[in-house]
């Protein structure tokens, strides 16, 4: 998967972002990033107010998109969404947002001291039936696997089994 655009209404924003992680071009013009025929799927981050607008206008251009939750602001959206979608074949994936989350913080601060022998250790980034947050727990818990013990000496492992 390679980032092909960036949009942002605030041109700036959008070009240290679209520097920061790569990506081949920047527009303030959503509908005119739409038009790239290079992009095949959006991931649209905006409040959910905007979210059946930019949802409807991107699948009208073709594009798969990824969205964080809630869908859109009413059912009735929410419903020419997903019409709008199989009409065309295409895929909207609504997620649960996570970035904001202490658990994601903290994996990603785990993530940044160093080798792995120090921190790459993962778990479920949701409540854990019972054995409370990733954050709450320490490293050697029930539910972590190390990861150089995985085979994935630079990357996070989740403990699927469970």
């Amino acid at each position: 998967m390679e980032l092909k655009a960036v949009c942002d209404l605030d041109g700036d924003r959008a070009r240290r972002f679209g520097a920061l992680y790569e990506a081949d071009a920047v527009f303030t013009d959503y509908e005119e990033m739409l038009a790239n025929a290079d992009i095949d799927a959006v991931a649209t981050l905006t409040p959910h107010e905007r979210h059946a607008e930019q949802v409807l206008m991107a699948v009208k251009h073709g594009k798969h998109v990824l969205i964080e939750k809630p869908m859109a602001a009413t059912l009735e959206d929410a419903l020419k969404i997903c019409e709008a979608a199989k009409s065309k074949g295409l895929h909207v994936f609504a997620l649960r947002p996570t970035c904001f989350m202490p658990d994601s913080a903290g994996l990603c601060n785990w993530c940044q001291m160093g080798p792995s022998e120090r921190c790459l250790w993962f778990a479920q980034l949701v409540p854990a039936w019972g054995l409370g947050r990733v954050t709450e727990r320490p490293p050697t818990s029930v539910g972590f696997i190390r990861a150089a013990q995985a085979g994935c000496p630079a990357s996070p492992v989740m403990d699927s089994s469970r």
